[in-house]
């Protein structure tokens, strides 16, 4: 019988997902019989299920998602209020100039039509 010193990963596979329960069972009793491990007594070995990596990834993928959102709905928020300041930056121009020529005594049509430059 061939003994090995150190055994880092055994990959085991079942013909379908509700196999994966029996599998695990029948190999944590296969490995309790071989390590010598009795009732009670901790396991010196982990046995890990691809569906929970799978859904561990899944996991974090989503927070990755959520993560974006909310730095996406930042930059909305914070691109907005830039726009609106700078819109009313221009309303307030517009008023005070539309005010001065209203004190000065321009008709209401002129002041409708006229407008500074403006470039695209």
């Amino acid at each position: 019988m061939t003994k090995f010193a150190n055994i880092d990963q055994l990959l085991a596979g079942a013909n379908t997902v509700q196999d994966i329960p029996t599998a695990l069972n029948q190999i944590t009793s296969v490995l309790h019989e071989r390590h010598h491990i009795k009732a009670g007594e901790l396991d010196d070995f982990t046995i890990r299920n691809m569906t929970e990596m799978t859904d561990t990834l899944t996991q974090a993928s989503r927070l990755m998602t959520q993560l974006l959102l909310v730095v996406a709905a930042i930059s909305l928020v914070v691109g907005g209020v830039g726009i609106m300041n700078i819109m009313m930056v221009s309303v307030t121009e517009r008023t005070r100039e539309i005010g001065l020529r209203m004190a000065v005594g321009i008709k209401l049509e002129n002041i409708r039509v006229e407008r500074t430059n403006v470039t695209p």
